[in-house]
């Protein structure tokens, strides 16, 4: 046999696949020996399964048909971990399965002319040695029973291997597949959890502010997609990254306030969302997601009108199921999304920021005479590390080029803080800004390819976002009047969830009997009212809106010490020690480190959603030690 035959190519890419595995330093701990050893033990079961289907390789259609199976499994896995740094879970496919058309057109999208150039020639060279295997098989004497009885074996035990017991982070990239597919059988055919979606929101009675009617101000959040705090110019100058905002808190000092420990809640952005506009937790229960108010309701409760635009449609994400109101339809005034702008999706099934702008401009140049209003506005370029920079193109962008050319996610950062600039521009020009309070937030941040993959990642790169905060002095009155201290919160740990309750307050709505009613059973604290001390923040990406594996989370008490538990592995951290999480302190179980675990362990404990996570990871309870 000559070296071009499928089941060498097939040893050949796996073990190349295995050095690139290595060398992106896979998951916690990287891979133990075991893992190794199953790996080269799953070698064999490739060639023999590969044997096998060379005695059955007949017609050319046939050959094509293996071949290029073969060659995307190659290219799949090798684009898959230099992405996400392993190779696929069943929770990658069930979001295929999800959403098909959104994952066929990211895919095209990311197949540019080298991927599309590497898949042929792959396929190419994969056909050759399945044709090669049609040659050889003439003048070939063909099998004993001893091999054919071996080499069915082999492929009969992994196989089993892969159905029935599971399969290690580390296996041949055929197997694994076929382990995948039938994890992806089992997911389908089990039973539906407990714990679902289910839509069952309360109306808001209309409320009382303790603004005239005449002075209620005009409120916007601009809600980032995937900034970290320290890719954000805000937080640190150096990078460039906000040259707008940076100038407007320096022009508009004692009316701009930057919170500076900001976490959000979860890295996925369909969970993200949710939470920022209920105040829940990602803990709470499918039935409390589709219970409480959504965020423009508050407004909507005092007569705003209000409006909702977004660069992706709706739909993603089922969006417009977990955001809709009791009848079902969505309760904003005005909702533009990529479906109803009617424009060319540029990037990852989105349109241009600077459409969304516009839209903005439009509609509070509309609206702005006819009574206050409230506008959420999403910006998106530094989507997934700023990839849609590169497809959309610098020339179509406002970054800066020549030497203080920005890198890709930097220049997404840099478009969001212009377009942001164009509203802020109008309402100038409208003589509405000191009539307009604004926030900018983030629905979390971006993996930067530090560490992990943003779905499986809970490090401050993640976590760790920025938030802003505008308030007009015509409006602080009320404020100084009732929190006296409530400049000093900035300096404070705060939480997406908190925005929802943020807003209640800037309403001015929060003493109403049935607002108050519902804020007290929120998650979120305004970050205007005295902020408790020791507050447990929570991340996570698997509840009742979304299943991920493998499954992890975060605690951060009090803003110092954060727990990371993620695939069975827990880690202790201290913030403002070790900002950048690089010593895991829970080895060392010092005394203060010791007694933040335990108050971990006892918040798990009593928590259904992070108790279940800790369970199925670690194979026990989560009791204090």
């Amino acid at each position: 046999m000559t070296p071009w035959t499928p089941w060498r190519l097939s040893v050949a890419a796996n073990l190349l696949l295995f050095c690139f595995l290595i060398t992106r330093k896979v998951g916690p701990g990287g891979f133990s020996r075991a893992e190794v050893f199953l790996f080269l033990l799953s070698l064999p079961g490739t060639f023999f399964l590969y044997r096998l289907a060379a005695r059955f390789s007949g017609p050319p259609l046939l050959r094509v048909t293996v071949s290029l199976v073969q060659a995307i499994l190659f290219v799949l896995s090798w684009s898959l971990i230099a992405e996400f740094g392993r190779l696929p879970s069943v929770s990658f496919a069930d979001f295929l399965w999800r959403y098909p058309q959104y994952s066929l057109t990211m895919a095209l999208e990311a197949l540019g002319w080298p991927e599309a150039a590497a898949l042929l020639a792959v396929t190419a060279v994969c056909y050759a040695s399945w044709c090669q295997v049609a040659f050889l098989r003439r003048g070939s004497p063909g099998w004993t029973p001893v091999e054919k009885a071996a080499a069915a074996s082999w492929a009969a035990i992994f196989i089993t291997v892969c159905m029935i017991f599971g399969r290690p982070r580390l296996m041949a990239a055929e197997l694994h597949y076929v382990g995948l597919a039938f994890d992806l059988v089992r997911s389908l055919r089990a039973a539906p959890e407990e714990d679902r979606f289910v839509l069952n929101r309360m109306r808001l009675p209309k409320a009382k502010s303790v603004y005239a009617r005449g002075d209620r101000p005009n409120i916007i959040l601009f809600r980032l997609e995937e900034v970290s705090q320290d890719r954000c110019g805000l937080y640190v100058p150096a990078t460039a990254t906000t040259p707008f905002l940076t100038r407007f808190q320096a022009s508009h000092r004692g009316q701009s306030f930057v919170f500076r420990d900001h976490f959000a809640n979860s890295g996925a952005t369909d969970v993200a969302l949710v939470l920022m506009y209920t105040g829940l937790n990602p803990t709470r229960s499918g039935r409390d997601f589709g219970k409480f108010p959504l965020i423009w309701e508050y407004a909507k409760s005092l007569g705003y009108r209000t409006f909702l635009i977004l660069p992706f449609r709706l739909t993603w994400g089922r969006l417009d199921e977990r955001l809709a109101s009791a009848d079902g339809a969505l309760a904003v005034d005005h909702l533009y999304d990529a479906r109803i702008s009617g424009l060319p999706l540029v990037s990852d099934l989105s349109i241009l920021d600077s459409a969304v702008a516009d839209e903005a401009i439009r509609r509070i140049g509309a609206i702005a005479r006819s009574g206050p209003f409230f506008g959420i506005v999403s910006l998106k370029s530094p989507h997934h590390n700023g990839a849609g920079v590169e497809t959309i193109g610098y020339r179509f962008l406002n970054c800066p080029t020549g030497p203080g050319k920005l890198p890709d996610y930097d220049c997404g950062i840099h478009e969001s803080d212009f377009q942001i600039s164009r509203v802020i521009k109008l309402l100038e020009e409208r003589g509405l800004l000191d009539k307009t309070i604004f926030m900018v937030v983030s629905d979390h941040g971006a993996d930067q390819r530090k560490r992990r993959s943003r779905l499986e990642n809970y490090y401050q790169e993640l976590l760790a976002i920025p938030f802003f905060l505008y308030v007009p002095s015509r409006y602080q009155a009320h404020l100084d009047a009732e929190y006296p201290d409530w400049r000093g919160n900035t300096a404070k740990p705060t939480a997406n969830i908190d925005v929802v309750p943020t807003l209640a307050n800037l309403l001015g709505i929060h003493h109403d009997p049935e607002i108050r009613k519902i804020l007290a059973e929120l998650d979120g604290k305004s970050v205007l009212q005295p902020l408790p001390e020791g507050r447990m923040f929570e991340a996570a990406n698997t509840n009742s809106l979304r299943t991920w594996r493998p499954e992890g989370f975060a605690l951060i008490d009090g803003g110092r010490y954060k727990y990371i538990f993620d695939a069975g592995r827990e880690s202790l951290f201290d913030l403002k020690a070790d900002p950048d999480e690089l010593k895991d302190i829970l080895p060392g179980r010092k005394a203060e480190s010791r007694q933040s675990h335990h108050r971990f362990l006892a918040h798990v404990a009593g928590n259904r959603i992070l108790s279940g996570i800790y369970s199925r990871g670690s194979e026990k309870d989560p009791v204090q030690p």
